[in-house]
């Protein structure tokens, strides 16, 4: 069995990756986002992305994460064709050191997962 956790990296070691992945003509897609409760929709986007080059994963911090950073990169980490995954604060000033060949932005898409979900369990329990 493989140690996912081995996915995860320092933003460092993303960038020093990133620009030699580059320098040798494979492309890197970079997917921002928040992967917190994991729940169907990022597992079907980060598999859609896999497969043109290597794909990195940047989990944000967030203030209103449910789920602790560390534990989130790990779940990104698990997720088959995710070559690398950033626990990251600053996901712009990551992107723009890397310079990746695409990059996807789902944080938006996420925080509105998120706050459905509260809202569905908040009706069903009635808080």
């Amino acid at each position: 069995m493989i140690d996912t956790r081995r996915k995860i990296v320092t933003p460092a070691y993303a960038v020093e990756t990133a620009l030699d992945l580059r320098r040798r003509g494979t492309p890197v897609t970079a997917a921002i986002g928040l992967f917190d409760v994991l729940q169907g929709e990022p597992v079907s986007r980060t598999s859609g992305l896999a497969g043109a080059g290597v794909l990195m994963v940047l989990v944000v911090d967030d203030a209103d994460a449910i789920v602790p950073l560390a534990a989130r990169a790990e779940l990104a980490a698990a997720l088959r064709g995710v070559d690398y995954v950033v626990p990251i604060a600053d996901a712009p000033a990551l992107i723009a050191l890397m310079h990746p060949a695409r990059v996807v932005d789902y944080t938006q898409d996420d925080r509105a997962a998120r706050a459905k979900l509260i809202a569905n369990v908040r009706r069903k329990h009635g808080k």
